[in-house]
């Protein structure tokens, strides 16, 4: 929406449907809530530079959707033939917003007047009022003299495509979606082909406007950041803009046509999941500052695009090399069902330079793993950063362990040195905290080994024993699932402990005794039986450890039926 450049920074699109009465005036808001916090008025008063605020105040009809205001005095050239109806929402720091009306057609517009410092390329808005219409919002008039910049473009009552999504329940579907990229992207290969080319460099749902939604009808709007690119100015040097839809390249203050169609992939990506592109793993915001510093570092992931299709165009279009990156010609064929290539999706920024180059890249090599587990919202680049996300997300690391092999774990853990073995372990069929403990040891051999929260070692073993005897039930169920998923073994093999390996094969063997004999029995028995077993493990653990110190000192005991 014009004058808004702050749209996109609130907390990314929810999935409930918004309230009833939302406020469309605005063409955007900037948190799409409708609500009118503290709303920028126009106020030529205190700024010197715009049209100043006289006393009356303008009476709407009740079932007006245009908030009560001030009335302005308008520059003469517009006093003149439009009628002002009110300030909008929608004005914020780069300008003010109000609605006017035209008094010979009626029709309603938009007065963008730009404040003081601010003025946008004039040769690009100048290419702009003669554009065609089709892809972009028709800009009726553009001043740019001493006494003011504004400019007045026409009206779409349906708002911003931020607001309409979100009126949606914060997603499209598949079709919607495709219609919606395709209308986009044709924008923007327009936009990109006026004069020698203008790059938007603010694209951002705020920035596009709905003019009508049967059949969809989508615009491009809010030029006051666009530049045209004249002579050998092929890229521009001003970093502006929202970082939650802003390419890495920005950072480099080198933001060109390309950055366009990485801020595209952007709202695809959003679209799809209902969740902006830098949001945390649980969906959380973050800041402008944050979303910058994870722009680029390159800490983003389409993991969450389940439909392969639907990730091959977030993975083309948020390719964080710039000159790899999708533009019209990869995406107008993904929209004929072809699949083109895709060179570097995400590729890191770390040691970023002037060359915008990844580490490793400048130098020839390749870029490091990354690797985004479903359990943590950090992105792991080494093994001992995993192993750490493995003691603190421990629960969630099972979950994803027992279940199928992520095939990105796997083929982060073989780019490391030595890494097959440990590929090995993940797509094997032991329980899942044997999984932990085994990649814990090779991923950070020099860290603790835990379990369930707790490092695992012979003192807290017999802590957790003792408090079980004493009926603790939490320590009870983790002696429970130390037993259960082969924990013992695996911590024994991973130290050489050969005690509680020991220790483990009696444990299981009277675990295999004693449901052999539960099994048969009636179903209230069996629960009686599998009550009786639980309540005695603290001292089936006590007797198992005695034995295998017995054992490992020379004087094994031998098993007992």
């Amino acid at each position: 929406m014009p004058g808004e450049p702050n749209a996109d920074t609130a907390q990314p699109t929810r999935r409930e449907p918004p309230g009833q009465g939302r406020a469309r005036e605005s063409q955007g808001r900037s948190d799409g809530s409708g609500r009118a916090d503290n709303p920028t008025r126009v106020d030529g008063s205190e700024r010197g530079d715009g049209p100043a605020r006289a006393e009356a105040v303008t009476r709407r009809e009740p079932n007006s959707r245009v908030p009560q205001a001030k009335r302005l005095s308008l520059p003469v050239p517009l006093g003149e033939r439009y009628e002002y109806l009110g300030d909008l929402r929608a004005s914020g720091g780069e300008a003010d917003i109000a609605l006017l009306v035209d008094r010979q057609t009626g029709e309603e517009v938009i007065l963008k007047w730009y404040r003081a410092g601010l003025t946008p390329d004039p040769f690009a808005m100048r290419l702009l009022q003669s554009a065609d219409p089709e892809h972009i919002v028709r800009l009726i008039d553009f001043h740019d003299a001493a006494d003011g910049t504004w400019e007045l473009q026409e009206r779409c009552r349906l708002g911003s495509l931020r607001e309409w999504v979100e009126a949606q329940g914060g997603r499209l579907p598949d079709g919607l979606l495709a219609a919606a990229v395709e209308q986009i992207a044709n924008a923007l290969d327009y936009l990109h082909s006026l004069g020698q080319g203008i790059a938007h460099r603010d694209l951002k749902p705020s920035n596009v406007l709905v003019r009508s939604a049967d059949p969809l009808d989508l615009v491009l709007a809010d030029f006051g950041l666009a530049r045209a690119q004249q002579a050998v100015t092929h890229v521009t040097t001003t970093v502006k803009g929202t970082w939650h839809y802003a390419a890495p390249e920005v950072y480099t203050q080198k933001s060109s046509q390309k950055s366009d169609w990485f801020s595209l992939g952007a709202m695809v990506y959003e679209f799809y999941t209902g969740r902006q592109l830098f949001a945390l793993a649980d969906g959380s915001p973050v800041t402008e500052e944050d979303a910058r510093s994870r722009c680029q570092d390159g800490d983003y992931s389409t993991e969450l695009v389940g439909d392969n299709r639907w990730r091959l165009l977030c993975d083309g279009l948020l390719t964080w090399e710039r000159e790899d990156r999708w533009g019209q010609e990869e995406v107008t064929a993904w929209l004929r069902g072809e699949s083109p290539e895709v060179a570097s999706p995400g590729r890191a920024a770390a040691g970023l330079a002037g060359d915008g180059a990844g580490e490793g890249v400048a130098a020839g090599g390749p870029a490091r793993s990354r690797f985004r587990p479903s359990w943590s919202p950090a992105v792991i680049q080494t093994g001992p950063e995993l192993a750490r996300q493995l003691r603190l997300h421990a629960e969630d690391a099972a979950n994803a362990l027992a279940g199928r092999p992520d095939e990105k774990l796997i083929a982060f853990l073989r780019h490391l040195p030595g890494g097959a073995e440990a590929a090995r372990v993940v797509s094997s069929g032991e329980g899942a905290g044997a999984k932990i403990i085994r990649l814990q040891a090779f991923l950070d051999p020099e860290g603790p080994l835990t379990f369930g929260g707790a490092v695992l070692d012979r003192n807290t073993l017999d802590k957790r024993v003792k408090a079980a005897a004493k009926g603790d039930g939490g320590a009870l169920d983790w002696l429970e699932a130390v037993l259960a998923e082969g924990v013992l073994t695996a911590y024994a093999e991973a130290l050489g402990a050969q005690e509680l390996a020991t220790a483990d094969y009696w444990l299981s063997k009277w675990k295999d005794q004693a449901d052999s004999a539960i099994a048969p029995l009636p179903g209230n028995l069996a629960q009686v039986g599998r009550r009786a077993w639980r309540d005695a493990l603290p001292e089936l653990f006590l007797e198992a450890l005695r034995r295998a110190e017995l054992e490992n000192e020379g004087s094994p005991a031998r098993p007992q039926a």
